[in-house]
This record gives C-alpha cells, structure tokens and sequence, in this order.
C-alpha cells in the first residue's frame, strides 16, 4: 500500500525491494529456513503504511538470541536478555532482531524485573502504542494486527496498547515519544491515551534519554506542534520547567518563534528558541547542567548571550561585530532573530554584516603565534594578546599583508605597547 492512503488502504502492501528492506528480507529468509518466524515490526511498519521515509527495518521472531547468534556469522549482542541481536551482513548492513517476548513489572521507569520469551500476540501486547505494533509478512506483503493499530492509523488516531496508564508508566518516556508521533504524524491522541499522558509524570528518566527524546521531536517542520502538546499536557514542567514558569503570553510567542524556524533547523537553534522567553542568565545556567555535549551547551549558550544582546550589535566596536558576524554559528544566530525578533532592526542589521562576511569568505591570520616568537616575542599572555591586536587592526581594515602585520608588530615593541 506504499503510496496509499491508509484510511483507504488494504491489509496487504507491497513490500519495497531496495535497502533497507533488503537485508531484513535476507535475515528474514534465513531464520524462516530453519522453520522459525520472521516478521517485519514496528516503526517501519507504519511508516511504510504512511508512505513515510524508512530508514531501518526490525524484524521479530521467535527465535531465541543463542540460536540467532549461531545462525549468521557476525551478530552483536545488545540486549540479550531482552532478546535483541544485531545481525551484521556481509556488506556491512544491521538488522535488529527480537526475539518475542512478555515483560514482567518495571520497576525502573524503563526495564522490566524480569523477561521471558513468548508468542507473537504477547509481543505486540507490551508495545507502547497501537500504530507501532503492526506485523508485516516479508514475503506476501500481509499486515497483521493484534491491537487494532490498522484502524488507529485509519483514523490518525494514537492509542495506548491496552491500558494506556499501565504502557506509560512502564517507562515514561513513552509520554514524549506519544507527543512526538502525535506531532510528526499529525495524529489526534486518543481521550484515554490523552489522559495518562497528562497523569504521567516524567520522573525518573534520565536526563540523558530526555534530552534525546527531545532531541528526535524537534526536528523539522512539526517542532510547534509538539511544544503545544507538551505544554497542554503540563509536562514540560519536568522537561523544561524555565519556560513552564513564563506567562501565558512568553509561552505563545516562543509556540509562534519555534513555528518559524527553518526545517532543517540544528537542536542548538531549537533550544536557543525553546528558552528566547527566559532571561538569559537563567537559560544558560539551565543548558549548562543538561546531560548534553559541550560543544552544543557553548553553541546554546552563545546563542542566547548574543540574542540578548542584540539591540547593541551596531553600536560595538568594528572588530566586535565582524567576529560575531564571522562565527560559525553566526547563521544560526540569523535565524534565531528571524523566528523571535522577525521585524527588530537587530535583525536586519545582524543579517546584513553576517552576509557580508560571508562573501569575504575565509579571513586567515596575518601572523602566527610561532611568526611572533620569531620577531622575539616571549611566551606568555602578553602573546595572545598581541594576536587578538593583531586581528583586530586585520579586521578593521588597518592590517592587509603580512609585511605590514611585521612592521607593526616591530613597532609596538620598539614602543613598548606589546600587552594591548
């Protein structure tokens, strides 16, 4: 049914031939000959339903990951003991695959105490949501639904499989991967599923599979949508509570800024704009505990200090500006003031240096650290310094050759004012 409207859509599809669908049909059939089954499951299932891009294949099977790992030359071993391998093809391909299997309690907000592997129906029925528990034949292209999930995804619906309140407390990160197929998808959240998300708080998820959840929903043009249903449900309370703590009227500029973005908008810009409405003293000291990388805290952090200060950009020293204006991350600090400043002089004088440097292009040091030891200069700050004089004069316009960097670095120390 690729192509297909789903809501008009059989229960029988054709099964695309090319990568990654592929390799899985090729794991599929080894498993198969030797008498197990092998079905197709999950995401890419609905995806395929949708005509929505796939990027991996999962398969599931009732073979247990020991037989797995002696069937095919290269596995890696992920989550034995919950029944996934990584099969690992000749030609470098993964395919993931799970052995069917029921979940005990969860104690953890993620595992269960306990596994043990069973039938396909048990399978499907642990599942978060109807939409992800769909079966696919490799071979003949038959959907098989346990759950109900064809006629939710008929509808645009998503629903809980089960008892909504019991999937999402099992690992509440379900809550942000529910707003976030809801957001992608363009789905309407079923009133029980919409309830439970509301009733399921956040804590005890690490703040590192937050922070990647939050990653994953924010990306391209559905960021909005997933803001607002985030802040519908109250749960950005524990997800971001500086932007919960703003006024109504903070928090819908910042729906409206997010709205703006570009698609392809990078997570940096995304939570530069996330936190616009909070005074940036308060949003950088958040970013700066968050179980991210550092380069993006810098970037965030950056970003928010320079949007703060952006009435006085014009007014800061010739040198100031084109450093700014020169940044790597200067485009990104374009687009921030476009999505929540879109009409603010700011912006438009912002724009203007940032694309006039980008036509000069690559600006390379007059000298090096090592060219000024060799004039004499000593190691030390004294030599940071004299480089940060030197870049300055280059960008101002004063310095255009390295002969002339010579000349004037040779007269500061005749003159004495080599520390700046």
């Amino acid at each position: 049914m690729a192509g297909q409207d789903p809501k008009r859509g059989p229960t029988r599809v054709t099964v695309p031939g090319g990568t990654p669908w592929r390799a899985a049909r090729e794991v599929a059939e080894v498993l198969q000959s030797h008498g197990f089954q092998a079905w197709f499951v999950g995401g890419c299932v609905r995806d395929l339903l949708l005509d929505r891009p796939i990027h991996d294949v999962d398969l599931a099977t009732d073979c247990v990951p020991e037989r797995i790992t002696n069937l095919f030359d290269k596995t890696v071993t992920v989550g034995k003991s919950f029944g996934v391998v990584v099969v690992v093809l000749p030609d470098g391909s993964h395919v993931d695959v799970a052995t069917f299997r029921h979940d005990g309690r969860y104690l953890d907000n993620r595992r269960p105490e306990s596994v043990r592997f069973g039938t396909v129906e048990e399978d499907v029925a642990r599942r978060d949501f109807t939409i992800n528990a769909l079966l696919l034949d490799p071979w003949n292209g038959q959907v098989v639904d346990h759950v109900g999930g064809l006629e939710d995804l008929r509808a645009r619906r998503l629903r809980g499989v089960g008892d909504a309140r019991t999937r999402l407390g099992e690992d509440p990160l379900r809550v942000l991967r529910g707003l976030r197929f809801a957001a992608v998808l363009e789905l309407t959240i079923e009133e029980g599923t919409w309830t439970a998300i509301c009733a399921t708080p956040l804590h005890g998820v690490s703040g590192e599979r937050l922070m990647q959840e939050w990653s994953k929903a924010t990306r391209g043009v559905h960021r909005r949508i997933f803001f607002e249903l985030l802040c519908a449900s109250t749960r950005i309370q524990e997800l971001c509570p500086v932007v919960a703590a703003l006024p109504a009227a903070a928090v819908g500029e910042t729906a409206a800024a997010l709205g703006r973005l570009p698609g392809q908008a990078g997570f940096a810009l995304v939570l530069a704009t996330w936190l616009s409405g909070v005074a940036a003293a308060a949003a950088v000291a958040w970013i700066l505990v968050r179980p991210v990388e550092r380069t993006l805290q810098r970037e965030v952090q950056w970003l928010l200090e320079q949007y703060a200060a952006r009435a006085g950009f014009a007014r800061q020293p010739v040198p100031a500006r084109r450093r700014i204006a020169r940044s790597s991350w200067a485009p990104a600090l374009c687009a921030l003031c476009l999505a929540c400043d879109p009409e603010g002089p700011a912006t438009a004088a912002l724009g203007q240096a940032v694309a006039a440097e980008q036509k000069i292009g690559e600006l390379r040091p007059l000298l090096t650290a090592s060219a000024l030891l060799a004039l004499g200069m000593t190691p030390g700050p004294g030599l940071g310094e004299l480089l940060k004089r030197l870049e300055d004069a280059q960008l101002e316009g004063r310095l255009g050759s390295e002969d002339q960097a010579v000349a004037q670095v040779r007269a500061w120390m005749a003159d004495g004012s080599t520390r700046g």
